[in-house]
C-alpha cells in the first residue's frame, strides 16, 4: 500500500506542476509588444495539410500573416529563409500540418498540428492541435489554433463567434460557393461610365460601331438571349458500339501503405520494488532501480486511427541487492483502438515480462535469487484531457494470464505459474514534448502442482519521457 499512496501523491504532484507551469505560461505571455528592430524573423511554411484545395490554402495562410502581424512580435519574411537560417539571427519557423482522416461510420475529418519552432536549433516553441475538423470548418478552425498559438486558447474562445461569420462571408466571396446578383456581375464586367476616361472611349466607341457604348452592347445582347426561348437539338447518327464488351476498369487503387505513425519515444525513470515471496519461509526485498523504455506507434494504413504500439524496458537495480535479484524486463505489443482520439482509446494485447525472486528451494538449503517468465494479455483504457493548457493521459489495464514458469526448486526444473495482474498510470506535459509519468503495478503470482509459491510484486515508477 505503501508505493499506492505514493503514487496517489505523484498524481497530485503532476496536477499541480500542470497548473504551475501553466500559470508561469499565462504570465509571461502578458508582456508589452517587442520593438519592431529587435523582434525575431518569421517565416510561414507551405501548408502540409492533405487534401487541400487552392481557396482553403490561401485564406489560411492569408490568416496566418494577419495574426502574426497583429502579435507584434515578429519581423515576417517572405524570401531567401535559408540565408536567415544559416546567419546567427534569432529565426523562427510556422509550420501547418494536418491530414484527413476517417471517424465513426462513412465520416472524416482532419487532425491539425500548427507549431512554431525554432529554425536554427530545431527545437519547438510551442504546438497546438485540433482533430475532428470538418472540411467546411477547416478555414475557421485554422484561425482558432493560430490565435491560441499566437496569443492564448482564452483569446482563441474569445473570438469564436466573429471569426466564424467572419470565415463565412471570406468563403461566400471567394469560394466556388459564391452567390452574386446580376446587377454585382455586370458591374463588373463594366466599367464606370461616369468616369471621365470612360466618357471620352465611350464617345470614340460611339463613332465606330453606331454610336452604341459597352454598356448598351452587352444590355442589347442580354435583351436577345432573353427573346430565345426555344432550343434546338441538333441530329447526330449514334455510333457503331458493342454494348456486350465491358466497361475497362480505370480506377486505380494505391496501394496501402505501412509507415510509422509518430517518432519514438524514450523515457527515463526511478523505480521502487518490492518483491515478497512465501513458499518453506516467507522472505521480503525492497529494491531501488533506474530504468529507460523506448516506444513506437506503428500505423498500417494511411487515413486510420489504429495503431500499433511496440515497447521494451529494461531495468538496473541501484541498491543493496543481497540475494542477487534480477531486475525485471518486459516487452509490449499493443492494438490502439482510437474511438475518440482527443479523449478515448482502448487497447488490447500481449505482454512478455521476466521477474525475479528469494527464496529457499527446499528445506535445509541457503536463500538464493531465482527466476520466473510470464506472458499476459492484457487490455485497458486510456483517457486524455487537457488541464491548464496541458496534455494530460491517465490509463489502467488488466492481465490476464496465458503462461507462466519460474526455475524455483532445487533440482532446477520448471514449474508451471499463475496469478493476476493490473496497472495503472498518470502523464503530464511539462514543456512541449517533455513529460513526467507515474506508473503503478501489483501483480500475484503462485505456483500450480505440488509447490507452495507465493509471490507478490509492486512498483512505483515515476519518468521523464519525450514524445
Amino acid at each position: 500500500m505503501k508505493q499506492l499512496e505514493k503514487f496517489l501523491f505523484i498524481f497530485l504532484v503532476i496536477i499541480n506542476t500542470n497548473a504551475f507551469t501553466a500559470k508561469a505560461f499565462a504570465q509571461s505571455k502578458k508582456k508589452a509588444p517587442v520593438d519592431a528592430t529587435k523582434r525575431p524573423y518569421l517565416t510561414i511554411e507551405d501548408p502540409k495539410i492533405s487534401p487541400l484545395s487552392d481557396l482553403h490554402k490561401r485564406l489560411i495562410i492569408r490568416s496566418a500573416i494577419k495574426i502574426v502581424m497583429k502579435s507584434e512580435q515578429y519581423q515576417l519574411i517572405f524570401s531567401s529563409p535559408k540565408s536567415f537560417e544559416d546567419a546567427k539571427f534569432e529565426f523562427h519557423k510556422l509550420e501547418l500540418k494536418g491530414r484527413k482522416k476517417k471517424f465513426g461510420n462513412n465520416k472524416s475529418g482532419y487532425k491539425l498540428n500548427y507549431s512554431l519552432f525554432d529554425a536554427r536549433t530545431k527545437k519547438t516553441i510551442k504546438e497546438v492541435n485540433l482533430s475532428f475538423v470538418e472540411e467546411r470548418h477547416l478555414v475557421y478552425k485554422s484561425k482558432l489554433l493560430l490565435y491560441e498559438l499566437f496569443f492564448s486558447k482564452e483569446k482563441s474562445k474569445a473570438l469564436e463567434k466573429k471569426l466564424k461569420e467572419e470565415t463565412k462571408k471570406e468563403l461566400l466571396l471567394k469560394g466556388t460557393g459564391n452567390i452574386k446578383t446580376a446587377e454585382s456581375l455586370f458591374a463588373e464586367t463594366v466599367p464606370n461610365t461616369n468616369s471621365a476616361d470612360n466618357k471620352r472611349n465611350n464617345e470614340k466607341l460611339k463613332k465606330k460601331d453606331g454610336k452604341k457604348s459597352p454598356k448598351s452592347k452587352i444590355k442589347g445582347l442580354l435583351s436577345k438571349n432573353k427573346k430565345k426561348s426555344k432550343f434546338k437539338v441538333a441530329k447526330f447518327k449514334a455510333p457503331d458500339l458493342d454494348l456486350k464488351k465491358d466497361a475497362i476498369n480505370t480506377k486505380v487503387n494505391p496501394p496501402k501503405s505501412f509507415k510509422i505513425y509518430s517518432d519514438f519515444s524514450f523515457g527515463v525513470g526511478y523505480s521502487e520494488l518490492s518483491v515478497s515471496s512465501k513458499s518453506v519461509i516467507d522472505v521480503s526485498n525492497d529494491l531501488r532501480m533506474i530504468g529507460v523504455n523506448i516506444e513506437a506507434a506503428i500505423q498500417l494504413e494511411e487515413n486510420s486511427w489504429n495503431r500499433i504500439h511496440v515497447s521494451f524496458e529494461m531495468n538496473k537495480i541501484t541498491s543493496s541487492n543481497t540475494f542477487g535479484i534480477s531486475a525485471p524486463r518486459n516487452l509490449n505489443i499493443i492494438y490502439d483502438l482510437g474511438y475518440r482520439e482527443s479523449f478515448i482509446r482502448f487497447q488490447g494485447g500481449m505482454e512478455i515480462e521476466t521477474h525475479s525472486f528469494a527464496n529457499l528451494g527446499t528445506a535445509g538449503e541457503g536463500i538464493r535469487a531465482w527466476d520466473g517468465t510470464f506472458v499476459w494479455f492484457k487490455a485497458g483504457v486510456l483517457l486524455d484531457a487537457l488541464l491548464f493548457d496541458h496534455k494530460v493521459r491517465v490509463g489502467g489495464f488488466f492481465y490476464n494470464p496465458f503462461f507462466g514458469s519460474s526455475n524455483f526448486n532445487s533440482k532446477e526444473t520448471e514449474i508451471t505459474l499463475t496469478g493476476s495482474k493490473y496497472s495503472f498510470y498518470v502523464m503530464g506535459q511539462i514543456y512541449g514534448k517533455w513529460h513526467i509519468k507515474g506508473h503503478f503495478f501489483e501483480e500475484n503470482i503462485t505456483s500450480q502442482g505440488l509447490s507452495t509459491l507465493q509471490n507478490q510484486h509492486t512498483a512505483l515508477t515515476i519518468s521523464a519521457v519525450f514524445k
